[in-house]
């Protein structure tokens, strides 16, 4: 036990049967520690024991393969390796972190795991949890800090903490390459400049509560397959879906966040739905495949920005044949140039529909062979090109506002009975009935030009 504060404990090796306790603040270690013990041992940092530092490697030649504990209840920085063998390495009762190497590769293996039940274990290094083969979870309150420019993770790690965030990746960038269990509700933070790249499997067997700082300098990019019951819920920061997925739980984006969808299959089945909150956008951006599964997406608002869009495509035609249900005055927008944005599912619910092309030619069309039942207003607001109907559009008002806007309707009965259709373009926006299509509407409004 430690009891004075500034001491340099010095020399080839420090020897260790049972346990140390860091009892007083200040002290460096630059000794290697040797815990040469048959059963368990331990290392306690005790409340008021602050700036201790260990530069030593430490051996855990555990003989019967006994536990190795850490109670952290300050912060400590050991600047070496972890050595040897154990049953499982735990940091256990307490509340602050253990501040693994930036250097120096660990290699002890821990048949049993690496466990952290409370407190944060800080990575620093790709070895930092030792030999690749060993499992890492965090419980109860247990969480993992991933601190490095750029470096790659290869254990497999279960998430079962309820505590907030339990994976806490700072500026900088880490990939983890093992397959991720989500077994809790525990938020997964990244903060302003930093990202976790997902390249192993992922299991969500809870919601994986996805938090940033920002959404455009906080990532979470999973690009293998992620599975399980569970969904995603995303409040700030940016969330990119790779993989083929097969989720089957439900994809909530929340105000302040981003989810991009590269794959047909990004959001996982289609089983599991999709709502966009106000303040929150779904991203088709430019790999995705131009027909996307048939998810269902209940939107709201204008997006993560004025007129951004609660779904917005980026780059490239696209078709999106799931349902798609405003719950409350909503936009869609698209933002690829000289591409066409379909909306094939049935359109449905009670608020006011927004379709925006950002310039000319970046067209919002309302596709679907099957009649809408939306019964908001819906206005059109693009720079030229088709918006085109099978069915009714809304029992809503209509506004045709852009440059050489068309509505053209091939059904009967496209609008509402009492539907006013407004053409506010700059130049000729034009309402064309196919030649076997009648419709009766409540009047017209604000003439431009009619065709």
């Amino acid at each position: 036990t430690t009891t004075g504060d500034g001491y340099t404990f010095g020399g080839n090796a420090i020897n260790l049967s049972n346990y140390w306790q860091f009892a007083s603040a200040n002290n460096t270690v630059t000794a290697n520690i040797n815990y040469a013990n048959a059963g368990s041992t331990s290392m306690t940092i005790s409340p008021g024991a602050t700036g201790n530092i260990i530069n030593g490697n430490i051996d855990l030649a555990l003989t019967a393969g006994g536990d190795m504990n850490t109670s952290v209840d300050e912060d400590i920085n050991h600047n070496g390796a972890i050595t040897g063998s154990t049953d499982i390495f735990q940091q256990g009762t307490e509340t602050n972190t253990w501040i693994s190497s930036a250097t120096n590769a660990s290699t002890f293996t821990a048949s049993g795991g690496v466990s952290i039940a409370s407190g944060a274990f800080q990575c620093r290094n790709a070895n930092c949890f030792g030999n690749n083969a060993n499992s890492v979870e965090t419980n109860t309150t247990g969480a993992i800090q991933f601190n490095n420019v750029s470096m790659t993770v290869a254990n497999s790690i279960t998430f079962n903490s309820s505590t907030s965030p339990q994976l806490n990746q700072m500026p900088g960038s880490t990939t983890l390459s093992g397959t991720i269990n989500i077994n809790s509700t525990g938020t997964l933070y990244t903060q302003s400049g930093g990202t976790v790249i997902g390249s192993g499997s992922w299991v969500l067997n809870a919601n994986a509560n996805s938090l940033g700082s920002s959404s455009a300098t906080s990532l979470l990019d999973i690009t293998g397959v992620v599975s399980g019951t569970g969904g995603f819920n995303v409040t700030t920061g940016e969330l990119i879906l790779i993989g083929n997925n097969t989720y089957s739980g439900v994809t909530t984006v929340n105000s302040g966040g981003l989810v991009a969808v590269v794959h047909v299959n990004g959001l996982g089945s289609t089983t599991g739905n999709t709502v966009v909150n106000t303040g929150g956008s779904l991203l088709f951006g430019v790999l995705s495949p131009q027909v996307i599964a048939a998810e269902p997406i209940t939107i709201n608002g204008d997006g993560i920005s004025s007129s951004y869009g609660a779904i917005r495509n980026q780059g490239a035609n696209r078709e999106l044949p799931g349902a798609i249900t405003l719950g409350s005055d909503s936009t869609v927008t698209n933002g690829g140039a000289t591409t066409d944005l379909d909306l094939s599912g049935v359109v449905g619910g009670t608020g006011n529909l927004t379709l925006f092309g950002v310039a000319e030619d970046y067209d919002v069309n309302l596709a679907g062979a099957s009649p809408n039942t939306l019964s908001g207003d819906v206005t059109f607001i693009s720079g030229g090109g088709v918006v085109a109907n099978k069915g009714t559009i809304s029992t809503g008002n209509i506004t045709i506002h852009g440059i050489d806007d068309t509505l053209v309707n091939t059904a009967t009965n496209s609008l509402g009975d009492a539907a006013i259709v407004s053409f506010t373009g700059a130049f000729t926006p034009t309402l064309d009935l196919a030649v076997a299509a009648t419709d009766t509407i409540g009047g017209l409004s604000s003439l431009s030009g009619i065709g």
